[in-house]
């Protein structure tokens, strides 16, 4: 879209914004995956900033959903469906999420998540620490 149609129709992004917002405001995380990067990879965000355009936001604090979109399932379906960036992934929520088979959430799933997230954690702060 070019900049008169932005201007014209400004009040169309601001509506999605206000709606993701209003999503988030009962949690303190969130889930969120970058859109262009070499892996598929969700990380726990905090709910009280301002996200860019370059994220897919999940409004998910729980660690079921965590574990779901950390799966070898989500990365192959995404990376199978995604568009490309050069050699990067272009995670586009249309093809990559909406279509994406949702199973049921148990507490194996949750249990992934949370041991994702926690290796993750770990391997980060060891970086950090050199």
């Amino acid at each position: 879209m070019n900049e008169r149609g932005y201007r014209e129709k400004w009040w169309q992004f601001g509506r999605q914004g206000q709606n993701l917002y209003r999503a988030l405001a009962p949690l303190e995380r969130c889930v969120a995956i970058t859109l262009v990067s070499k892996v598929v990879q969700p990380m726990f965000v905090p709910t009280n900033i301002v996200f860019g355009h370059a994220l897919s936001v999940f409004a998910y604090d729980d660690d079921a959903h965590f574990g779901l979109l950390s799966s070898g399932m989500h990365w192959w379906w995404a990376v199978t469906r995604a568009s490309t960036m050069r050699t990067d992934i272009r995670y586009t929520p249309t093809d990559c999420f909406e279509t994406f088979p949702q199973p049921d959430l148990t507490l194996a799933v949750a249990d992934l998540g949370v041991r994702r997230a926690n290796t993750a954690r770990r391997s980060c702060s060891t970086a950090w620490r050199g």
